[in-house]
């Protein structure tokens, strides 16, 4: 059956036919639990302004046969971060003193063999004037059983997922969500933070 999906993959390349991938489940961030955002009150907003279907390109900066919006990935990813605060303890409100803008400036998509990897990158400013961005990286062999299309939509869920859990355990990403001062003076973060994988 892996066979016939690679097949099927290698077809839509060679014939131009993009396949439009959405992360529709994102994964909850498991090994943050620990982080508790009690008491305080943030509003997260999408700030991606690309709205457009683009052929996502690889490492190289050739296209591959990979369709995507950032403006709608990057709704996904405020939205599962949200959630991902509010079952912490925080209160995610549109009157918040406390505003992080999200957005999506890269979406990489690389295929070796029947490997295939989706890499994220994400951008967050707070309305203290901070900013940082955050790296996630998504690998996986096809399943048996799956289409080209299920398993990239999985891949990019994977991906968003490992964003947050960058964002999660950067303890100047805690601080600006908890409103802490001393976040406030330390100034702009613009050095990338990688999730391991």
């Amino acid at each position: 059956m892996r066979k016939v999906v690679l097949v099927a993959w290698c077809a839509a390349v060679l014939t131009g036919c993009g396949i439009t991938v959405m992360p529709k489940n994102v994964p909850s961030s498991a090994g943050t639990d620990a982080v508790s955002f009690t008491d305080s009150v943030v509003i997260i907003a999408n700030a991606e302004q690309n709205a457009s279907e683009y052929a996502v390109r690889d490492d190289k900066g050739a296209k591959t046969a990979i369709v995507a919006n950032r403006a709608r990935w990057s709704k996904k990813l405020v939205e599962t971060l949200a959630s991902e605060l509010a079952k912490r303890g925080a209160r995610v409100r549109s009157n918040a003193a406390v505003k992080l803008n999200v957005s999506l400036p890269e979406i990489t998509f690389n295929h070796f063999g029947d490997l295939f990897q989706f890499k994220v990158t994400a951008a967050v400013s707070s309305s203290s004037g901070w900013s940082r961005q955050y790296d996630g990286i998504a690998e996986t062999s096809m399943g048996a059983f799956e289409s080209a299309s299920v398993m990239t939509e999985r891949l990019a869920g994977d991906a968003l997922s490992k964003v947050i859990k960058a964002m999660l355990r950067d303890e100047d990403f805690v601080a600006q969500v908890r409103n802490k001062s001393e976040a406030i003076r330390q100034g702009n973060g613009t050095a990338p933070i990688s999730q391991p994988h």
